[in-house]
């Protein structure tokens, strides 16, 4: 599967399908028709329209197993999905429920307090998946792992670790939210401070034995950001998201390998292509509720999901309504009485 760098907005798209009892054992029995292909490719181009377009290779995206396979450069560590959502994050919540990272683990009424937390959370609409209880930790997707990373770790785990333990959570926290996005590229080195710091602090807060290769490689990110770009430019995500899909086309066990090819031909022949906003910002009003899409992934509405921004002077307000008539006027509810989230390991607003 593949992706086009530069068209962020084209869906995933299937270069090859291997099929077999097992996962294949010869790397060049895998690879080789690839391979071949993509150097005539990147050597000569390809024509579209009698527009002559240049291929290159940006980056293969691998999780550990696969890299050890294919063994070539190009090859980010930094997969946010293998890496740090379902490796580093996952593994430490869950080992602090069980006991397992931890001296003492969390007691029942902690577990069911720290639910509590999660369900009373409004995540915004762009993110689809709700975060389970901790109880279901062990079942969490990726997504789950990194709402919790993102918009409630490091204001639910407050008061069931220690003073050190939480700070030691932050630097990842801050490190990763720094990553993240390009907007932040002016900090990726301070993020790769904040990332060190916790790789080098992990082996005497929680034992030298609880350091995996995963948290070896955080070291890495900062290196991978700088030459790829923000965390989610490589990505598995994308691609796991598409595999999913190829596996619900299957409708028996028999001749999956056909099944997969001719679905893939019916859904290009007969896929329906999804109405889209053509210009932002678009302001609709639906009873109560007004919508507002500034651009493609920003809605605002007045509601509790989605209704709260920051503006480019850090003050924060609560959507209320909006008025287009040739301008786009916002009306909103300023927040006061702000203050920091946390100011140790480093200062919270240093991620506004």
């Amino acid at each position: 599967m593949f992706t086009i760098f530069e068209l962020p907005q084209a869906p995933v798209m299937v270069a090859g399908l291997f099929c077999g009892l097992k996962k294949p054992e010869s790397l060049e029995e895998y690879l080789h028709p690839m391979v071949n292909e993509l150097n005539c490719l990147m050597q000569r181009g390809i024509n579209i329209n009698g527009f002559q377009v240049a291929i290159k290779l940006r980056a293969i995206v691998a999780d550990t197993p696969a890299r050890a396979f294919i063994k070539v450069k190009n090859i980010p560590t930094g997969d946010k999905l293998h890496l740090v959502d379902l490796g580093v994050h996952k593994r430490f919540v869950i080992g602090c429920r069980d006991g397992t990272i931890r001296k003492i683990r969390w007691t029942k009424q902690q577990c069911d307090e720290i639910s509590t937390a999660i369900e009373k959370i409004k995540l915004p609409t762009e993110i689809h998946r709700k975060i389970r209880p901790i109880k279901q930790a062990h079942f969490w997707k990726a997504s789950e792992s990194a709402s919790f990373l993102h918009y409630a770790g490091f204001v639910v785990l407050k008061s069931y670790l220690t003073d050190r333990e939480y700070k030691h959570y932050l630097l990842l926290f801050g490190a990763v939210t720094l990553f993240s996005s390009s907007i932040y590229r002016g900090k990726w080195e301070y993020a790769g401070t904040l990332i060190n710091k916790y790789v080098e602090e992990f082996g005497s807060i929680y034992g030298e034995r609880y350091i995996t290769s995963n948290v070896h490689n955080l070291q890495h990110l900062q290196e991978e950001v700088e030459q790829f770009g923000p965390l989610h430019s490589f990505s598995s995500y994308c691609f796991e998201n598409k595999l999913q899909h190829l596996k619900k086309l299957l409708r028996c066990g028999w001749k999956q390998l056909q099944q997969a090819v001719n679905r893939l031909m019916e859904y290009e022949e007969y896929k329906q292509v999804k109405p889209s906003i053509s210009t932002y910002p678009s302001l609709s009003k639906r009873g109560s509720i007004v919508s507002l899409y500034l651009r493609e992934g920003f809605l605002l509405q007045n509601n509790a999901k989605n209704c709260w921004y920051m503006t480019k002077e850090n003050t924060i307000y609560q959507f209320q309504t909006a008025i287009k008539d040739g301008n786009l006027r916002i009306h909103g509810r300023k927040l006061i009485g702000l203050r920091l989230a946390f100011d140790e390991p480093y200062d919270s607003s240093i991620l506004n």
